[in-house]
């Protein structure tokens, strides 16, 4: 079994959603049991959480991984249009970077330069839909 750790919501809202430890939706005064890891990080927000004792906890919180979508890039996907972008000459380049980042290349930069903008763009935004 994990460690866990209890923590104690005291944000300035009767009800707050944390989106970015993946708890799940608090209310003000709501004791639950953290993993430890997730705790350390949340305690770095004193404001918002503060450290509980193991009395009455409603409820135990393993912030599940998130996983791929369907709608999600995949990542053989991205390996392939990492692999185009290798191949592509300056016209290619511009016309990927247009239709898939609405963003304009400038051509007078090297085709090298170009390639590393747009995969920088890739890694950054992911594919469009």
């Amino acid at each position: 079994m994990r460690d866990t750790q209890t923590i104690v919501y005291i944000g300035r809202r009767e009800i707050h959603k944390d989106t970015l430890y993946g708890t799940g939706e608090w209310v003000k005064g709501q004791h639950k049991m953290v993993d430890v890891v997730v705790a350390i990080k949340m305690l770095r927000h004193p404001d918002v959480f503060e450290a509980g004792k193991v009395e009455a906890v409603s409820t135990v919180v393993f912030p599940e991984p998130k996983a791929l979508t369907e709608e999600s890039d995949t990542p053989d996907d991205v390996q392939m249009a990492l692999d185009a972008i290798s191949t592509m000459p300056v016209d290619a380049l511009a016309s990927f970077v247009s239709e898939n980042f609405q963003q304009k290349l400038d051509r007078r930069k090297s085709v090298e330069n170009l390639r590393i903008e747009a995969t920088r763009l890739l890694h950054q935004f992911g594919l469009a839909a």
